[in-house]
């Protein structure tokens, strides 16, 4: 599942856990960083940023330095809005978006 319909969850129904990984704030700040102006073309459906803030749940979030796709800062920014409620945040310097080793980045850290 997406980080976006997993935040949304989290956020309305306070599951057990959330775990995120390579996960954006809100699209129309991935398109802004990839595509400049043209983000007025993008529909936000899913503003992680707001329904993490919204999760009372244990939240886990694994970013890479290196994402070529989503700035790390959205992983830190996530995890900042996710204090008052148990956070880990784990930051990869080697990870980038679609290259990680399962149980050195995702498995060990959980």
């Amino acid at each position: 599942m997406g980080s976006g319909p997993a935040s949304y969850l989290a956020g309305t129904f306070n599951p057990r856990a959330l775990c995120l990984m390579s996960a954006y704030t809100s699209i129309k700040r991935v398109a802004d960083h990839a595509v400049g102006w043209l983000r007025i073309f993008v529909k936000e459906r899913f503003e992680n940023i707001n329904m993490v803030g919204n999760a009372e749940c244990p939240t886990f979030i694994l970013h890479g330095r290196q994402d070529e796709v989503i700035p790390f800062s959205h992983g830190q920014e996530l995890s900042q809005a996710s204090i008052g409620k148990p956070v880990v945040f784990v930051d990869r310097p080697n990870m980038t978006h679609n290259d990680f080793l399962i149980n050195r980045d995702l498995l060990s850290p959980l």
